[in-house]
């Protein structure tokens, strides 16, 4: 049984080596080194302040698509959301927003509360997408959403799977 997790590991250290070699050589970008290509770095234009408030209205604007999907597009290239600035209200009303629910996402998560694991899984898939770790190349794209609905969903069927029992337990 070692020997099958042992060579496991190795065969997907020699394709992740092949790989991250392909795509060295193919991909004109040294690592560490900020593409300058506008289209590939919507941020290059955008102050540091300009770039974190933006990166943090984006999170508001994939929440409520979560829930509203409404007026979508195929295009969220450069200037088609306009860059935020730390003293805008929707960059406020975002970090207070995600914060909260990032809060309350991990308390609850200790607690072993299944609202808790929906809002750090929205979380934990979504931050893979939002530029703060590394640059994807585009500000915001609904295709991006699709693994961070499933902790929305979650939380959806729990809130509806509770009220359902509420309203159950309530006699009229």
């Amino acid at each position: 049984k070692a020997a099958n997790v042992g060579m496991l590991s190795l065969s997907l250290f020699v394709f992740g080596t092949i790989y991250l070699v392909m795509r060295i050589s193919s991909v004109k970008m040294s690592p560490g080194v900020p593409d300058t290509e506008l289209l590939n770095n919507p941020f290059l234009l955008a102050t540091g302040g300009q770039e974190f408030a933006s990166k943090v209205f984006v999170l508001l604007k994939y929440l409520v698509l979560s829930f509203l999907p409404i007026k979508l597009t195929c295009d969220y290239s450069y200037a088609q959301i306009p860059y935020s600035n730390l003293t805008d209200v929707g960059f406020i009303i975002a970090l207070v927003l995600n914060l909260g629910l990032l809060i309350l996402g991990i308390r609850l998560a200790i607690k072993q509360h299944v609202l808790g694991f929906a809002i750090v899984s929205y979380f934990a898939f979504l931050i893979l997408v939002t530029n703060f770790l590394f640059p994807v190349g585009a500000v915001l794209r609904e295709g991006f959403l699709f693994h961070a609905t499933i902790g929305v969903a979650i939380a959806i069927a729990w809130l509806a799977l509770s009220g359902l029992e509420k309203l159950e337990s309530t006699s009229f």
